[in-house]
């Protein structure tokens, strides 16, 4: 398929790269209303302001880091008619009963344990682990080295920074941040920020 990558920046550089080196998709091109971009290329690849200056797209991937940001173009590019593809990095080890929504981004030496479920375009970034029957909601964020342990719930929108653990069973709010190295020990409701160890809600 012919895809667009929405975004041009550091996370876009990355996801580029796991899209040119798992080798499924054609890159038509990449979009950014960054104007000092413009015109430029990454790795080749040129950047445009619009898709609609991209020949014969089929697909997107949205490659932007902020959750909100990457919700509003995900559903943005979803409703004009184009098909959000899963992005693989063909070094992920994925178990075989693990579903992967659509829009998604799953990165360099990422394992995903039997039975998880990871939602629409979310990202686990470098070396993030999943442990069995996790449920990883729509538009989440998990940060290069996480670790997720069994059966832990991450609500939509929320994001776990570079190395944070969580416990076994517990459950991440919507739309909250774990701050990078936290150890969340307890349930974290939603649209909060903790961090330490153990993790201790801070606003």
């Amino acid at each position: 398929m012919r895809i667009a990558i929405i975004g041009a920046g550091g996370h876009g550089k990355v996801v580029l790269d796991a899209v040119l080196s798992a080798g499924v998709h054609v890159v038509a091109g990449i979009v950014d209303d960054n104007a000092k971009l413009l015109g430029t290329r990454l790795f080749g690849i040129s950047i445009s302001e619009s898709i609609e200056d991209l020949s014969n797209v089929e697909g997107y991937i949205v490659a932007i880091g902020d959750n909100r940001v990457r919700r509003e173009k995900y559903n943005l590019y979803l409703q004009a008619g184009y098909t959000p593809v899963t992005i693989i990095h063909p070094s992920a080890v994925i178990s075989p009963s693990v579903h992967i929504g659509e829009g998604t981004v799953v990165l360099a030496n990422v394992v995903i344990n039997p039975d998880a479920t990871i939602g629409d375009n979310a990202v686990l970034y470098t070396s993030c682990t999943v442990d069995h029957e996790c449920n990883i909601s729509d538009h989440s964020y998990i940060s290069p080295g996480c670790n997720i342990c069994g059966r832990v719930r991450v609500g939509t929108g929320a994001m776990l920074g570079a190395g944070a653990v969580v416990l076994p069973g517990l459950s991440i709010g919507e739309w909250s941040i774990v701050g990078a190295g936290a150890v969340v020990t307890a349930d974290l409701p939603g649209n909060v920020t903790a961090v330490g160890v153990p993790a201790r809600i801070i606003r």
